[in-house]
C-alpha cells in the first residue's frame, strides 16, 4: 500500500509512524518543505517547493498538520 505522509520532520510521532510501516512492507514518502537532516529506512522524501508570495502559508498548512 502506498501511504503519503505531509508532515514537519520534526514530528517524532509521524518519524514513529512511517517507520513502523515502512518496516511492514509499505510503501511510505514524505511531502514536506523541510530539509532532512537524516534519512528514514525505506521512506522517499519528496519536496514541496516553495514558490510564491504564498509560501509562508503553504508552510504554515505543512507545518501545522503534526
Amino acid at each position: 500500500m502506498k501511504i503519503f505522509y505531509i508532515v514537519p520532520l520534526e514530528s517524532i510521532h509521524a518519524e514513529r509512524w512511517m517507520r513502523y510501516f515502512a518496516d511492514a512492507g509499505h510503501d511510505i514518502h514524505l511531502i514536506t518543505s523541510d530539509k532532512p537532516s537524516q534519512i528514514i529506512k525505506n521512506v522517499k522524501v519528496n519536496p514541496l517547493k516553495r514558490f510564491g508570495p504564498h509560501s509562508p502559508i503553504i508552510s504554515h498548512l505543512v507545518n501545522s498538520v503534526a
